[in-house]
This record gives structure tokens, sequence and C-alpha cells, in this order.
């Protein structure tokens, strides 16, 4: 038997060789619900076929002191101040894909584009869809291609975090779970500033390295299948019959 020094010894060797995890300076994420109800949005969202579920894309600044280092350049995030102009820090614009990448939901899911947020912040024409090319995607399939949230030249938004789009998709007829991801196939880019105007190039290139700029949290779709359904529903009831006795 390994003596505890050896096995303590080993657990350092093995911590040191791990390599260090990604800090993006920018998180975007995917959060839903089933349209016309009272829940908050989240992350997860379970929903029969047929259901017509609303999402957002919402977009946050790194907190202070996260570093990204992209080949041998540092970027730590020193401030982040919300002004009109040049030295302005945040999000000026981005382009992704919204796009299935797993389970069933591979049928046609997206029939609009999205509709980007026209007034996120105090400054003024900030608006995600003021800039030159701005566009809620083009629905292909399951996918929402080329969404391409712009804020005019010179303006830069964050938020904690901050509706950049918001749109609507209807759940297919097909039990089994499915995400709803971000992609950079259609020629992604963007752009941000930070420590009171210092550029944040987003490319392709920067975001296939090891440590992208741009960090995601995807959408998570659940249909449970039709007896799943009933058994929910006889549940509810006996917890509303408990409820009642009490």
């Amino acid at each position: 038997m390994r003596s505890r020094i050896g096995i303590i010894a080993g657990l350092i060797g093995a911590a040191l060789t791990v390599p260090a995890m990604a800090a993006p300076l920018i998180q975007l994420q995917l959060v839903g619900r089933p349209v016309g109800s009272a829940l908050p949005f989240t992350n997860q969202v379970t929903a029969p076929a047929g259901t017509v579920v609303e999402y957002q894309l919402l977009a946050s600044m790194a907190p202070l002191t996260t570093s990204n280092t992209q080949g041998a350049t540092v970027r730590t995030i020193n401030s982040l101040t919300l002004v009109q102009g040049t030295t302005g820090d945040g999000i000026n614009g981005l382009k992704i894909d919204i796009s299935n990448r797993v389970g069933s939901l591979s049928t046609t899911l997206f029939s609009t584009a999205g509709t980007l947020n026209s007034d996120p912040s105090s400054l003024t024409g900030d608006g995600w869809d003021a800039g030159t090319g701005a566009s809620g995607g083009a629905p292909t399939a399951s996918d929402l291609l080329g969404v391409r949230p712009i804020h005019s030249t010179g303006i830069q938004t964050f938020g904690n975090p901050e509706l950049i789009m918001s749109g609507a998709f209807t759940v297919p007829a097909a039990a089994g779970p499915g995400f709803l991801d971000m992609k950079w196939a259609s020629g992604g880019a963007g752009s941000a500033k930070i420590n009171g105007g210092t550029n944040v190039i987003i490319s392709a290139t920067t975001e296939g390295g090891a440590d992208p700029f741009v960090g995601y949290t995807s959408l998570g779709i659940n249909v449970p299948e039709p007896g799943m359904l009933g058994m929910l529903g006889l549940g509810m009831l006996g917890v509303i019959t408990r409820r009642r006795r009490a």
C-alpha cells in the first residue's frame, strides 16, 4: 500500500500537470422558458413537443482581475467603464451562429430571426441593432445563422448580464434532450474594449485557441415523453390533494 505521503505527492504532481483553465473576457449565455409562463429564464427548459419557447441571448463582461492569454499577450481586466465614446468599455459587436449541436432537436426549429435589443443601457444610440450589418440571424433548419448584434461605431456596453437579443422557437415533435449552442461557422467575429478603451478583437482564430476571449453557456431543452407528462400530472395532483388536506 502506498504511504499517505506518496499519495499526497502524487496528487500534487497531477495537479501541477493540469492545463490552465481558459479565462474568457466575455460570457454569452442562452436562457429560455415556455411562452406565457411565469417561470424564470434558465439554461435548462423542460417542455413538451409543440411548446413555444421564448429565449434570450445574454452577455456579460468577466469580473475585474480576469486575465486572458492569447499567444504571448496577456490581457487583464483592470477597469470597466460605461461611458459614451471610444474610452468606454464593453462589447461593440459580435457575429455568431446559434445551432443545435446534440440530441433530438435536429428538425426545423427556428422560423423567424431574433429581435435585437434596441436600448440596453443608459448610453445614447446604444441599440444592438444600430450598427452596420446588424441582424437577428437567418433561420436555416435548426440553426440561426449570422446573428449580428452590433452598436454604432464607438459605442460599447456591458451588463451583468445584458440582454442582446430575444426570440422564440417551437419544440419539435421528438422526445429526448437537445442543446442550443453557439459557434463561429459563419465568419464569426467581434470586438470589445477593456481598461478605458483597450481593443479586444475577436475572430475565429482567437476563439479556436486554448484561451478564447468568449465563453458560452448553452440552452438545454428536454422534451418529455407523453407517458412522463401523465406521471407528472398525477404527481402534481397528489401534491395539491395533500396540501388541501393539510
